[in-house]
């Protein structure tokens, strides 16, 4: 019995550490304590079975029961994973090619040992632990892509599977073939590494230029993003200075008209007054309101409200926002600017005719645009809305872009055939 310990220690490494492997590789599909006893029961079951070849003293028959065991108990504990049965059967020949090569490396590396018997667990458990903590921690995203291809790599893990049984089970008794294909055996070995050390490293090159090839792709649409904006922007301040203008040229007439009221009246002569006043009103324009303190943000208010109303919209309007911002003015008066126009371009289309407007500012400014919309809203993972129209949606991604820059947040939704948007910078 004694002479066996050697041999037990060698079996329960074995059967530990390939399900501990299994359990690296595949992608548990219940809780810990599930998982656990599903691989507690396999190693009990493996183990079993080497301690009855072990008593028997044939180890060629522990390799083939082994071999066919496993599988069996593997194949039995695929409903545990969550992989497809293909990304399993890849993973399976992976956790027996990792087995293998532990076993022919621990058999010979023993050999230099003064124990031989002993050494082999303990080279075993040790080149088991340095492929698990190799999977597990290194390399683990880069096997997942792996086994997400599994028809990319399937045959290079099935070949190197069958060279491997063609020399433990089809070439006479283990130790013998162990002995007399030392050399095949660790060329194998070797081409195992290098196979599957090949193909990690040919994924993370293949990942890394991906990933530049897509921030190469987010910068160029971030510029021609940069470009539309800008043109957006020369085109609304352009409308802003027109607006300004006006508003110069009024305040400037208004002063005239003033003065010409004033003289008149210091004159007597009140019924020229009272004519000039009557003209004055039939052809004067609605003077310009001033919604909030920060002058940015009220010129692209004052245009779009005014858009709004020639349009039949009526605007319900509550604002505080004020001169100094720690954001810059003109960047949010932008945002303003994209916000008011997809409202009022919706309200066009509504049956409703109100947009309500209110900016709330507490140290942190809220502002929120509520308008009527027809249909239903699109919202991508992000809840961000989605265009149906073809080069739509660029003002939402200008917005985007703002509050990514400036820390703000933005929430979106629909409901009851209306259309929220709340700012929170």
């Amino acid at each position: 019995m004694e002479a066996l310990f050697p041999d037990f220690l060698r079996g329960i490494v074995s059967a530990v550490m390939n399900v501990l492997l299994m359990l690296s590789l595949m992608q548990p599909k219940y809780s810990r304590r599930v998982t656990f006893i599903g691989g507690a029961a396999i190693v009990l079951l493996d183990f079993s079975v080497s301690c009855f070849c072990y008593f028997s003293y044939n180890l060629t028959l522990l390799t083939y029961l082994d071999v066919v065991l496993f599988t069996l108990l593997c194949f039995a504990a695929k409903p545990l994973f969550k992989d497809n049965f293909m990304q399993w059967l890849y993973s399976y020949m992976t956790v027996q090619n990792a087995n293998v090569l532990a076993v022919v490396l621990s058999y010979d590396i023993s050999r230099f040992f003064p124990s031989p018997a002993y050494a082999n667990p303990a080279v075993r458990l040790a080149l088991f632990i340095g492929i698990i903590i190799l999977f597990r921690y290194w390399i683990r995203p880069l096997y997942r892509q792996a086994v997400n291809h599994w028809n990319i790599f399937f045959y290079v893990a099935l070949c190197i599977f069958f060279l491997f049984a063609y020399y433990l089970l089809f070439r006479g008794e283990i130790i013998t073939s162990l002995n007399e294909n030392k050399i095949p055996l660790l060329l194998l070995c070797l081409l195992t590494v290098a196979a599957y050390g090949s193909m990690f490293y040919s994924l993370k090159r293949i990942s890394k230029e991906y990933s530049l090839e897509n921030e190469n792709i987010k910068m160029k649409a971030d510029r021609n993003l940069l470009q539309i904006a800008t043109q957006s922007l020369n085109e609304r301040m352009q409308l802003m200075d027109t607006y300004i203008g006006e508003l110069s040229i009024q305040k400037h007439d208004t002063r005239h008209f003033n003065a010409t009221i004033l003289e008149l009246l210091q004159t007597g002569n009140t019924d020229k007054a009272m004519e000039y006043l009557r003209s004055s009103l039939n052809r004067t324009q609605e003077r310009p309101k001033n919604y909030c303190e920060n002058s940015a943000v009220n010129a692209v208010l004052s245009y779009y409200i005014s858009l709004a109303q020639q349009s039949g919209i009526t605007c319900e309007t509550k604002l505080n926002i004020p001169e100094n911002l720690q954001t810059d003015s003109l960047e949010l008066s932008m945002v303003m600017a994209n916000l008011l126009e997809n409202a009022v371009n919706a309200t066009v289309r509504s049956a409703e005719s109100k947009i309500q407007i209110t900016a709330v500012f507490t140290g942190q400014l809220l502002i929120e645009i509520i308008n009527p919309c027809n249909g239903e809203i699109l919202f991508d993972e992000n809840g961000y809305p989605v265009s149906r129209e073809k080069d739509h949606g660029i003002g939402t991604k200008s917005v985007i872009a703002f509050c990514e820059k400036n820390g703000a947040q933005i929430i979106y939704s629909a409901a009851d055939n209306l259309f929220h948007v709340r700012l929170i910078l």
